[in-house]
């Protein structure tokens, strides 16, 4: 028998259904879903408010919403991904959240009704493919740079988080022996792609101890000096940026 209320372990969701859908798969990690959502109720704060101030991408005054599961950017939307993740297709329910947001000193109750008009289902992550775990993994930490450079410090916390937890059910790849047979060899042209490759995914550090070594062992190559030069700079400026960090943050 289909239960007629849902309430999150944590007290925070709760959804009451209104006309129960068609019995299929809830939606999962990666999941497209269509949402219809209306009347929208806010106690401690406006309907403006949730996307102005809390930067609610689901409750943006629009009623029609097309949003992937894993996706939420805030902490509302984190919540309303519960729900819809408890929904049958066709399903309309009554939603409320019960969530304290940095800059409020009273909890925020939100109550809206939510149909879920549709689902594009994603397969489960214990079958994707370790590219395909790695590229969602890889979007969920780009999201989270974005985030962190809005100052959104908690929102990108949670997007690395996810980000983290997908990369460590990957299995060892057999790739990484090529890591280690690179290590030991004289291949110029390999060890400059790598050094690029570090360098594109922002990780100083191995693009300057890569690029050292190509240029190493072809100290003439123009190409190859100036991007470490580049890189190097780099290095410099996240090593002084870290610095002055840890001198705000023991200063007394």
């Amino acid at each position: 028998m289909l239960l007629q209320t849902w309430k999150s372990a944590d007290n925070i969701v709760r959804k009451d259904i209104i006309n129960p859908g068609t019995f299929c798969k809830k939606p999962t990690e990666c999941a497209t879903c269509e949402v219809i959502i209306e009347n929208i109720n806010v106690t401690n704060a406006s309907v403006h408010d949730l996307e102005s101030k809390f930067n609610s991408e689901i409750l943006n005054n629009r009623s029609k919403n097309t949003l992937t599961i894993g996706e939420a950017n805030c902490e509302i939307d984190r919540q309303i991904e519960r729900a819809i993740q408890m929904m049958m297709v066709s399903e309309k329910s009554l939603v409320t959240v019960d969530v304290l947001l940095e800059g409020i000193d009273n909890s925020l109750v939100i109550k809206f009704e939510i149909t879920l008009n549709d689902v594009q289902p994603y397969k489960p992550i214990w079958e994707w493919t370790p590219e395909e775990k790695y590229s969602v993994a890889l979007k969920y930490k780009e999201a989270g740079v974005g985030l962190f450079k809005e100052g959104r410090y908690v929102d990108a916390f949670h997007r690395f988080s996810k980000a983290c937890k997908i990369l460590i059910t990957l299995e060892p790849i057999k790739d990484l022996e090529l890591d280690k047979t690179l290590e030991k060899s004289n291949n110029v042209k390999a060890l400059y792609r790598r050094g690029v490759a570090h360098g594109n995914l922002k990780d100083v550090e191995k693009a300057v101890a890569d690029l050292k070594n190509a240029a190493n062992l072809e100290p003439h190559n123009q190409t190859i000096k100036e991007q470490l030069s580049i890189y190097n700079v780099k290095l410099q400026e996240a090593n002084q940026k870290f610095e002055n960090m840890m001198r705000r943050m023991f200063k007394t």
